[in-house]
Parts: structure tokens; sequence; C-alpha cells
């Protein structure tokens, strides 16, 4: 008898239908050495028996019938053995077969996230150095960004954008002025959603107007919310109304948005209690945007660099001078150093 495949082996990432997708639920269970009754009983000893991980459904998960739901999936990964970061690989399989595919070549198509221009979306440029071994004229042309240093809260925020992606979801990356909250939510919905598409609104009033015209794809659409003060406030502000028409959890789309600490304290803040209710929108202005960012949103905060991301840029600063330019920077921090002209 041949040795078993260990059950964090199994990747899924290469299905391209739900009976694929299950063929690989069931390769995961036999790895992890469970029977369909062995695994219903792991799933109820984890606390997951109100998800329905009876026999039946898992048969009809691993026999392709049905594509799990993403708490189902969870579920069943757990049973399985299969915990934190590996569970995104699953998560991003599901992900993928869940979402509806637009054909580039369909009217009034949005760009795809993996074609998408970081520039475009906020990312600043960097410093300008020379390569090593520069002259006028010859030596190597640098890309137009460095090399992106992982940061700390990487795991925390594309866990986030998946958990978005599977039924619908706001994500709000929050951090201080030239951290890196731009590159780092571009980096993140790359890595998690390539495929799916990227609306980009100029303001809000577009954002409404695109949801009220149905101009969307039903589901698969990525909402590019860079300062999102920007559209929490002023007449046309995103609503918590339209927030829940966009979170359809049977079309799911991902609402991505940075913010400064400053901002996100004062539209979260409710207006003082013993004030008179006599204009609730002059008494209570963010109404909406609280609503958004404190019951519909997941919240990941964003430092400045670490010393483990610093040792992280040391590393990647061979392949790039402006790292080490800005390693080098007694004054500022490195993310903001990169972004000095």
């Amino acid at each position: 008898m041949g040795a078993r495949t260990p059950a964090e082996e199994v990747d899924p990432s290469s299905a391209t239908t739900r009976v694929e997708f299950g063929v690989y639920l069931r390769a995961l269970r036999t790895a992890a050495g469970l029977s369909l009754r062995e695994l219903a009983a792991a799933s109820r000893a984890n606390g997951s028996n109100s998800l329905g991980l009876s026999r039946s459904t898992i048969e009809d998960a691993e026999l392709g019938r049905t594509l799990p739901r993403p708490d189902w999936l969870e579920a069943y990964l757990a049973a399985c053995g299969v915990r934190g970061a590996r569970q995104r690989v699953w998560k991003r399989a599901r992900t993928a077969l869940a979402t509806p595919i637009v054909r580039d070549g369909e009217p009034g198509r949005l760009p795809r996230v993996a074609t998408s221009d970081p520039r475009q979306l906020g990312v600043h440029p960097a410093i300008r150095v020379a390569a090593p071994g520069d002259q006028p004229g010859h030596g190597r042309r640098l890309p137009e960004l460095p090399p992106y240093v992982p940061r700390d809260v990487d795991e925390e925020l594309r866990e986030a954008i998946l958990d978005a992606a599977g039924h619908g979801g706001v994500v709000v990356l929050v951090g201080g002025s030239s951290t890196g909250k731009t590159r780092t939510a571009y980096e993140a919905i790359r890595a998690e959603l390539p495929h799916w598409r990227l609306l980009h609104p100029a303001d809000p009033a577009e954002l409404a107007t695109a949801v009220a015209a149905r101009r969307l794809p039903r589901a698969g659409v990525v909402i590019w919310l860079d300062e999102a003060q920007h559209y929490l406030i002023g007449p046309d502000r995103l609503t918590i109304a339209m927030t829940r028409t966009l979170l359809d959890p049977d079309h799911p789309m991902v609402l991505i948005a940075t913010m400064w600490p400053q901002w996100y304290e004062q539209l979260t803040t409710p207006p003082p209690a013993d004030v008179p209710l006599t204009d609730a929108e002059d008494i209570d202005p963010y109404r909406h945007a609280r609503q958004i960012l404190t019951t519909a949103a997941q919240l990941v905060r964003l430092a400045t660099f670490s010393q483990a991301e610093c040792a992280r840029a040391k590393v990647l600063a061979d392949e790039d001078p402006r790292l080490a330019t800005a390693l080098r920077d007694s004054h500022y921090g490195p993310t903001t150093a990169l972004l000095r002209c």
C-alpha cells in the first residue's frame, strides 16, 4: 500500500469545475484518514453541526453536485485538520469557481484586478535613484515600483478579503500617512482575487450611478475605495442601503477601502447623547459611514515598518537600490523615505 498524501499537500488550485473541486475535497478527507461518518462527527465536535455537515451534504460537495458555502467549507477543512493560512488556498479556489465569467470582449466590461495599473489606483511613485553601475544611457532600468515588502498584516488582510469574497463584504485598511496602505491593499487583491473585475469610481456619485443603473456584473467585482472618507461623506455618499445592495450574499462583491486613523475615529464616533434631535442629518452627519464601518466592515490596522518588515526589506534591497536608500534614511521610516522626491 502506498504512502498516504499528507492533508496539507492536497492543493485544489487547479480545479476548474465543481466536480474537480469535489475530487480534491474527497482527496483531502482521505488524506486526513476520515470516513464520511467520522468527518461529520469531527465537525460536530468542533461545534459546526449547525452548518449541516452531514453525510449527505458531504457527499453532495465531494461529488460536485453543489459548491460548498464558505462557512461550510471552513468547517470541513477544520475537521480535516486544515487551518490558518492553508485554508486560504481552498477559499481562493472556491471563490474562483463561484465567480461568474465575464468575457473580455463584452460591452462595458471592467478591467481585471490582475491587469489594473497600481499607479491609477493611488499607489505613489517611489524615489528616483540610479541602479548600481548605471551610467547615462546605460545600465539596468528599474521597474516603476520597487518590489513589495511583505507586511505583518498580509495574512490578516488577505484572509479578510477572501472571507468577504465568499459572501460579500467591506474590508477597511486603516493606517497613517505613508505607511503603505494603498500598496498593501493592491497587492492583497491582486494575490487573492486576480480574475475579479475592478471598479475604481472617481467619486461617490459615479459609484451611485453605476449601482442604480445596474452597470456592474452581478458578482465577482472589487470596488476600490482608496481614501474612503471621500466616498462616505457629502450629499452623494455611500449609504448603508446602497452597501447592503452591493453585499448581496448570493452575488458577492468586495469593497476594499483605505483610510487614515483620524478619519476612521471621526466617522465612527457617535454624536453626544445630550444633543437635541432637531435635525438628524445635522446632528449625526456620519450616521451612514458609522453604520458601514462598524457593522458591515472588517477592520485591519497597518502600522509603520516593524523590525521584521525592515528585515524583509533588507533582503529585497539587493534587488532594488530604492529600498536600500530608504532603509539608510535616518529621518524617515522606509515607506515614507520611498515616497520622498
